[in-house]
């Protein structure tokens, strides 16, 4: 029962590793995105205003 019990332990420690990444990855990709918007709008505001 000890060995099934740590097994299990290791298999969810893994996966809860395996998910951070992922939100991780996530999280940067959306921010990226944002940040290349946010840059390319204040481009457009300063060719509107020159």
């Amino acid at each position: 029962m000890q060995a099934t019990l740590r097994a299990s332990r290791g298999v969810v420690g893994e996966l809860g590793k395996a998910v951070t990444l992922e939100v991780s990855d996530a999280v940067a990709e959306a921010y990226d995105t944002g940040h290349r918007a946010a840059v390319a709008e204040l481009g457009a505001l300063s060719a509107r205003t020159a």
